[in-house]
């Protein structure tokens, strides 16, 4: 007997090229099969009416360490809206990078941390105003190496590029967290903002399979002010992920890109305390849904492509697999979204959350997120 089978709903997942109506059985929080099954053959049954029922969503880039850091949210904010996995994009550093464990035992979602190559990561940069390594000195690579090989959940190195974030020291962070991947094995994960340094200098230092964040940005340092350089990007094997946040995705920016045939590879949120009521995962997916990019491929992106990008076995209902699903619908109704910027854009249907189960459980929807 399965513990529960989910009867009735669209199967979309791309890891299996699968998108047809179809049951998904599950035990001991693993998938079991999909396929047609009796309902005899389970004792829970999940009846569906053509949802969505999709690999859990994974967020590539939040800040999830809770009340360790004022940027931190709930690791947990968004599993009621389908995302199971979520990627601490380098919140902490190698000297409290301890803290860690704390978060990540008390969380249901599934996190996946990314460290900070400046020493104490993200932990004071909005309240100081300082470039997150104010010099040299907070830039270690030997101690980073240590904090790393003692933590093997750790499953690549965060930099921060552009005035605000590398400040005088220009590209020596990135250069001192590419030199520490590298002996390692790690993936780099670069913020970019307003030069300098320009795009173009950290794209030529990015390697296949490292993570350029807000990547659809405007600003001097949008991809949109140079196409064929994005381009060059993708071919070279440079994850171009959103990273939305509240001021890091241009929705003028993102026409331009994907009208010239450039399509982000992954979608994630940049979630923070100070962007919560106004980013979630559904949202930055739905405005991309606005732009014309397909249902199928918004969960590619947000799924498979993400799990790729991560080096995880996640993001598939395939056989054996962790039974993290997100329960979706695609909603009739027009919904208006907007940028920092003030571009909005308009669709007549949208993603809508349903359920989701994590681990084989149900998490369902509270009523005021609904």
């Amino acid at each position: 007997m399965y513990d529960l089978l989910i009867k009735g709903g669209r199967i979309i997942d791309p890891s299996q090229g699968i998108d047809a109506v179809r049951d998904v059985a599950i035990s001991r929080g693993r998938i079991q099969g999909i396929g047609e099954y009796p309902e005899a053959s389970a004792h829970r049954v999940l009846r569906l009416h053509g949802e969505i029922v999709a690999p859990g969503l994974i967020d590539l880039h939040a800040h999830v360490i809770h009340k360790f850091s004022h940027l931190g949210v709930n690791p947990d904010e968004q599993l009621p809206k389908g995302v199971t996995t979520v990627v601490d994009a380098g919140t902490l550093g190698p000297a409290n990078f301890g803290v860690f464990e704390l978060v990540a035992r008390s969380a249901i979602t599934t996190i996946i941390p990314f460290i900070h190559v400046a020493m104490t990561g993200l932990s004071l940069v909005n309240l100081t105003k300082l470039p997150d390594a104010p010099d040299e000195s907070a830039l270690n690579a030997e101690y980073l190496k240590e904090v790393i090989l003692e933590n093997p959940v750790i499953r690549g190195i965060k930099v921060r590029e552009g005035a605000r974030s590398s400040g005088k020291l220009g590209l020596l962070p990135l250069t001192v967290a590419l030199q520490v991947a590298e002996e390692l094995g790690l993936r780099i994960m670069c913020h970019i903002d307003d030069p300098p340094p320009l795009v173009d200098e950290v794209l030529n230092l990015l390697r296949p399979g490292d993570i350029l964040s807000h990547s659809f940005r405007g600003g001097e340092n949008s991809l949109s002010l140079c196409i064929e350089r994005a381009k060059e990007a993708t071919k070279k094997g440079i994850v171009l992920d959103i990273a939305s946040a509240r001021s890091h995705l241009s929705l003028l920016a993102s026409k331009k890109l994907i009208e010239n045939g450039v399509k982000p590879d992954t979608i994630s949120t940049d979630l923070t305390s100070s962007s919560l009521l106004e980013v979630d995962l559904i949202i930055t997916m739905n405005k991309f849904l606005c732009l014309g990019i397909e249902v199928n491929e918004l969960i590619k992106m947000t799924t498979i492509n993400s799990a790729t990008a991560l080096g995880i076995d996640a993001g598939s209902l395939k056989t054996g697999n962790q039974a993290d699903i997100a329960i979706l619908e695609v909603a009739s109704g027009e919904i208006i979204l907007h940028d920092h910027e003030g571009t909005s854009v308009t669709s007549k249907n949208h993603l809508s959350p349903k359920l989701t189960i994590k681990d084989g459980r149900p998490i369902a929807m509270p009523s005021s997120a609904r």
